[in-house]
């Protein structure tokens, strides 16, 4: 291809397809008007694509396809191109969507169950010593404008608080979403990408929570977000405290739901009555009622 094609150009970083030697691949890039803090997220992801390839390394039985890392400067990146289908999709049927949340499922049992190492160069809010520290910061305008309330907030915080002696760390993409961040490779495996948000140290079952909070926002039905959970509820080994650790992470990101569901409303993406559902079942504080 002779010229690239912008893929992403906001803010924080711009994103294009390009040649590489031949090979289409992605370049993001730092822009003017890139915030400070986040400019080093794109050193982190080039940390992250190599952490994963070496992980590979490691334990080579995880059906796990990471990107190649073409350059990477602190001003840019160059990675492989991926051009499959995403996990999830609003399009797929339900036999579909249902085959490929299992393989989802048995990707992360698959990643949970390998012990974290590594240096850790960046977490954020999932952080697994404290994943309360953005609580406030999280329902300060959805409590203002009607989304939530007080109550349901005090409520959260009576689940999660005494369960925070349960988390512990495992290696996370950080940002994981199945419409956007991971691909049906051939061989069952599935693509990462976009690891900025990458850390072998966050909180333990994140990238599930995250991953259920985007099927319930976005796929057609909600029942999907159930059955990925079942799935991996089923797939991934027993560890102790596992089902406090769940119902920690999974309650902090429903909460953290209201907030990106208030705020992308303000963009035109509103999925802010999925969320205010999803919040009232949380609020049972039974696990079982999440899947």
């Amino acid at each position: 291809m002779s010229d690239a094609k912008i893929l992403q150009d906001d803010r924080d970083f711009l994103v294009e397809l390009i040649d590489w030697q031949g090979k289409p691949a992605v370049r993001k890039s730092i822009k003017p008007s890139t915030p400070a803090e986040r400019a080093p997220r794109l050193l982190n992801e080039a940390y992250g694509l190599e952490f994963l390839a070496d992980m590979l390394k490691r334990y080579p039985q995880v059906k796990l396809y990471v990107p190649a890392l073409y350059e990477s400067t602190a001003q840019y990146l160059i990675r492989e191109y991926i051009d499959t289908e995403p996990v999830a999709s609003r399009e797929y049927d339900t036999e579909k969507s249902k085959k490929n949340l299992d393989e989802l499922a048995q990707l992360l049992a698959d990643i949970d169950a390998i012990e974290p190492y590594g240096e850790t160069r960046f977490v954020g809010h999932f952080d697994y010593h404290d994943i309360t520290k953005n609580f406030e910061k999280w329902t300060r305008e959805p409590i203002r404008d009607g989304q939530m309330t007080t109550e349901q907030y005090a409520a959260v915080k009576k689940i999660v608080e005494p369960l925070l002696k349960y988390i512990s760390p495992r290696i996370c993409h950080g940002d994981l979403s199945p419409q956007a961040h991971c691909y049906i490779m051939l061989e069952g495996k599935i693509a990462f990408i976009d690891l900025e948000n990458f850390t072998p140290s966050g909180a333990r079952y994140y990238d599930v929570a995250r991953v259920y909070v985007r099927l319930f926002s976005y796929e057609k039905t909600t029942e999907l977000a159930k059955y990925f959970l079942a799935s991996f509820m089923s797939k991934s080994r027993p560890v102790e405290h596992k089902d406090e650790q769940l119902m920690a992470i999974l309650t902090a990101r429903i909460l953290g739901m209201q907030y990106d569901a208030w705020y992308d409303a303000g963009k035109g993406d509103d999925y802010r009555e999925r969320a205010k559902e999803l919040l009232s079942i949380a609020l049972s504080a039974d696990l079982k009622d999440l899947y």
